[in-house]
């Protein structure tokens, strides 16, 4: 049996309106691989650069980190085989019934992410590790992997 990693996280603000520091877009995005290699070499190479006296965030982040960090978080990703799916959504443009809450919103989201963007991605009994960055607080997180989840 085969197995199909996701790495999953969402860019954008819930607010639905055309306004100065509101975004235009939600994006939902998907990174999808048969093997963790490259989450493992990036744990290394984040330990090589503390050694090397990098400053370093809490994460990787390519607008905000310096550039020798970049450069070879860039170089350690070419090596490896990976898929991107991302769906864009201009929130300008969602129908009313999709943002009574940012939660529906969220959800409506996902579901059309995974429904066309990933279904083609998935062969009938492989198995699936989703692994999802986080959302706001606890409280807020469940709210939104609730509806992710359809409950």
């Amino acid at each position: 049996m085969t197995r199909l990693y996701i790495f999953a996280d969402e860019a954008g603000d819930f607010a639905f309106k055309r306004a100065p520091n509101v975004s235009r877009y939600f994006i939902v995005c998907t990174l999808t691989s048969h093997s963790c290699a490259a989450s493992d070499e990036i744990q290394e190479l984040r330990r090589q650069l503390a050694w090397e006296g990098h400053r370093l965030g809490e994460y990787f982040h390519a607008t905000t980190d310096v550039q020798i960090v970049r450069d070879r978080m860039f170089e350690l990703i070419c090596k490896h085989n990976f898929g991107v799916q991302a769906t864009i959504m201009e929130k300008s443009k969602a129908d009313p019934k999709v943002r009574p809450s940012n939660h529906r919103f969220y959800q409506y989201g996902w579901y059309y992410h995974f429904r066309f963007g990933m279904a083609k991605h998935v062969i009938p009994n492989q198995e699936i590790l989703v692994t999802a960055a986080s959302v706001g607080t606890k409280k807020g997180q469940a709210v939104f992997t609730d509806a992710v989840n359809g409950e």
